[in-house]
């Protein structure tokens, strides 16, 4: 299966119209500050369309969504976009449905967010994500809780 997604997403994006967008967030210092100042929307539609980009289009795309326009030359803008990209790929690889990317892809910055903000290892940043990740699975609805993808 893995050999699918070199070639493209190819999986089905049902019912991402009716869904709702995720917001995701970062924080690189205060806590409070951080969330809000890099609080990042995205949609399902926005979604579908990083998924069928190649990697530099979506690069683009999740830059403009978090409003890191200098993620070319800066740095630390460059990290923080390929930190979304890598968290969405992780996402498309493991041919999780929608409403489990939106899950994981929270999960995953709100873990990176709380990683800077609190310093954590790597073994807590891993213990955070896998605990946070599976109480936001078991609160989507049984179809989508349920289902191996």
């Amino acid at each position: 299966s893995r050999r699918r997604w070199e070639h493209g997403y190819s999986g089905g994006l049902e019912g991402v119209a009716t869904m709702e967008p995720t917001a995701m967030a970062l924080a690189v210092g205060d806590e409070q500050a951080g969330l809000e100042a890099h609080r990042v929307i995205i949609s399902p539609a926005q979604l579908a369309e990083i998924w069928a980009a190649d990697e530099q289009a979506a690069l683009g795309v999740l830059s403009r969504l978090a409003s890191q326009p200098e993620y070319e030359s800066d740095l630390r803008q460059s990290v923080y976009v390929n930190f979304l990209h890598s968290a969405l790929l992780y996402c498309r690889h493991s041919e999780l449905s929608v409403a489990k990317t939106f899950a994981a892809f929270d999960v995953s910055v709100e873990v990176l967010a709380r990683a800077c903000a609190e310093q954590l290892g790597k073994e807590e940043a891993f213990g955070l994500w896998s605990q946070l990740l599976m109480a936001r699975i078991k609160a989507l609805p049984p179809d989508d809780s349920m289902s191996l993808a």
